[in-house]
């Protein structure tokens, strides 16, 4: 392929791709921790499986999609934790109250978490808007 083609080709796709990923919305990733019930870890004792395509699939249900599922080996608290993204608390509220009903789990602690970066934004935004915030009593 002659430089010039390739220039073209590769100017196309680029003309293609980025208003594609422009439009596709942002997720938000969810951790959530949680804590086996006593009748599930007996169910997963007794028949020891993967749950991670489970978790997975009822995540893309809601347009989400797992990152990841960790489990505690020395749980204490909690026995482990996934780490789900998803477009908003609306939708994660929707997998978590799936998941909730299904009886599996004692204890469910959803938090929201931001990457370094988008802290920062957050930090910059919430410097822009001090300047015009009064704090009560004063």
């Amino acid at each position: 392929m002659r430089p010039k083609s390739l220039l073209l080709a590769a100017a196309f796709t680029v003309g293609l791709t980025l208003p594609a990923m422009a439009q596709q919305p942002t997720l938000h990733r969810f951790v959530t921790l949680f804590k086996f019930s006593d009748q599930a870890l007996k169910s997963l004792t007794d028949n020891p499986q993967d749950h991670a395509a489970a978790v997975a699939k009822v995540s893309e249900q809601f347009g989400g999609k797992l990152e990841v599922l960790y489990v505690f080996p020395f749980s204490n608290e909690f026995d482990g934790m996934v780490i789900i993204q998803a477009a908003n608390d609306a939708a994660m509220e929707k997998i978590n109250l799936v998941v909730r009903s299904s009886g599996s789990f004692s204890r469910l602690q959803v938090t929201e978490v931001l990457t370094p970066a988008e802290f920062k934004t957050a930090l910059e935004a919430a410097k822009e808007g001090a300047a015009s915030y009064a704090p009560p009593g004063r």
